[in-house]
């Protein structure tokens, strides 16, 4: 190898040296021949590391087959090594490409006449290749590239409009859960009050994340449920995060293997008292495949209440207004639909089409003006109750609920509202509300309400007290349907 192009390498720490060490490699290399070049592992590794720092990755590629340099068991360590950061960058750069709608049309052959630019297919199949080599060896250099280069492809394929996930479960078969570590990696992080360091997930989390989620997405439901449980049991439980997501996986899969009460109850385990709007909505989705859409709706509201983002909200508010319709109630599905809109425009996000085209179709349903916010004042007195109308564990001994219809309102003034209601077993029962109550701009013929059987009142009439919006706006069938 010419000394002049040894020194710069020693030296080339700035992109300017880089760029003059390939400029006289392409003057020089004709004193080598090809075999000459092809067996020098120090010129090979720092050819591929030099068109990898200089942005030139598909001239790495052209430069292995320019010099019939194979990538195989036999292949000298330092050149795996290189090679193998020469996919991640060109993997980075594809996953970029994703995020950014980029492309890689103004590249330039370092070789010949024509660039060798390989599209993602092509590197994945370069990756399964030399992970089949490298993960055999235990080497500190060959786990780190491993750890990338799996991490880089499962990102592109959760960000990819359509992600294989049969090549990122390949993939997983591949490394095996015990090649990585189960140490957490520390990061230090600038957030709001300043830098901190925070534990981010372990390779070995990664790992077992990607593999569930993968047997799960291609059916291979008993597979994913055998990685959750294992996963459940390695992974501390106070990495709660963690251990919702594998019970998550748990409870899907064993509602598509036909346990449907199983998975349903592991589902409702892992919706706890803090903010896991995310989990409530999953649950919705499941219970509306097996046709439980007041439970559901719950769920929905659930989620709502919990939300921390303006931006889930309208995604959430319209999956209610389609449960809504599909229920029959046309006129609270056009209230959350038209909601929804106001919401988007709000956060300056555009329409998606379904939405437009449910308001057209649902707007002959209902002539009414709304505003936003004494629609957004009616419809979270709906979503609100839900800490009313949760489940009661055995054993409690909450007051007993019943389910009323609002049939007329006496007064509305200064001291408060009062009037009469029928429950589910047919009998008038007079309600009255305070002045401050925030349910009176609500109330109306008609709404279905929860309340607390009032047996202290003077009246000869039963009455009612702790009065909230019912989480579903129809009345019981049993035992008889109220006029």
């Amino acid at each position: 190898m010419p000394t002049a192009i040894s020194e710069l390498w020693k030296n080339s720490y700035d992109a300017y040296a880089k760029s003059v060490s390939l400029t006289l490699f392409d003057e020089e290399k004709h004193s080598l021949s090809q075999s000459e070049i092809a067996s020098d592992s120090f010129l090979v590794s720092n050819m591929l590391k030099t068109f990898r720092k200089t942005g030139q990755h598909f001239a790495a590629f052209e430069f292995l087959i320019e010099y019939l340099i194979r990538i195989e068991h036999v292949t000298p360590d330092r050149i795996l090594t290189a090679y193998g950061w020469v996919l991640f960058d060109e993997l980075r750069i594809h996953y970029n490409l994703l995020i950014n709608q980029g492309d890689k049309s103004d590249s330039l052959p370092f070789f010949g006449s024509e660039p060798f630019i390989p599209d993602r297919e092509e590197v994945y199949k370069l990756v399964k290749e030399l992970l089949q080599i490298i993960i055999r060896v235990k080497n500190d250099y060959f786990h780190t590239i491993t750890c990338l280069l799996f991490g880089v492809c499962v990102k592109i394929e959760k960000e990819s409009s359509e992600p294989d996930w049969h090549f990122v479960n390949s993939l997983c078969n591949l490394t095996s859960k015990n090649y990585f570590k189960d140490s957490t990696k520390n990061f230090h992080t600038l957030v709001r009050d300043g830098y901190r360091d925070i534990d981010g997930a372990s390779d070995s989390e990664n790992w077992h994340i990607a593999k569930a989620f993968a047997c799960y997405q291609t059916e291979n439901y008993k597979e994913c449920i055998t990685v959750s449980r294992n996963a459940l049991e390695i992974f501390p439980k106070q990495y709660s995060q963690i251990q919702k997501f594998f019970k998550k996986m748990e409870a899907k899969s064993l509602i598509r293997l036909g346990r449907v009460k199983d998975g349903i109850r592991g589902f409702k385990e892992i919706c706890g008292k803090k903010k896991d709007w995310d989990y409530h909505f999953d649950l919705a989705g499941e219970l509306v495949q097996i046709g439980e859409l007041d439970d559901a709706l719950f769920h929905c509201y659930k989620s709502l209440e919990q939300v921390e983002e303006m931006s889930d909200m309208p995604d959430v508010i319209i999956y209610i207004a389609g449960l809504l319709k599909l229920k029959g109630d046309f006129d609270l599905a056009f209230k959350h639909f038209l909601l929804a809109k106001f919401e988007l425009e709000n956060l300056d996000l555009p329409l998606p089409d379904h939405l437009v085209n449910e308001l057209n179709l649902l707007k002959v349903h209902h002539g009414t003006f709304f505003d936003y916010n004494t629609l957004k004042t009616e419809l979270s007195a709906l979503w609100t109750p839900v800490k009313v109308a949760k489940e009661k564990k055995p054993g409690s001994h909450d007051e007993p609920r019943m389910i009323g219809k609002i049939i007329r309102i006496l007064k509305n003034d200064e001291k408060g509202m009062d009037g009469f209601l029928k429950n589910e077993k047919k009998e008038t029962v007079y309600f009255r509300l305070r002045a401050d109550d925030e349910l009176i701009p609500v109330i109306k013929d008609g709404l279905i309400v929860e309340f607390t059987p009032d047996n202290q009142t003077n009246s000869k009439r039963p009455g009612a007290k702790k009065i909230s919006i019912a989480a579903v706006q129809e009345m019981p069938q049993k035992p008889a349907e109220i006029s």
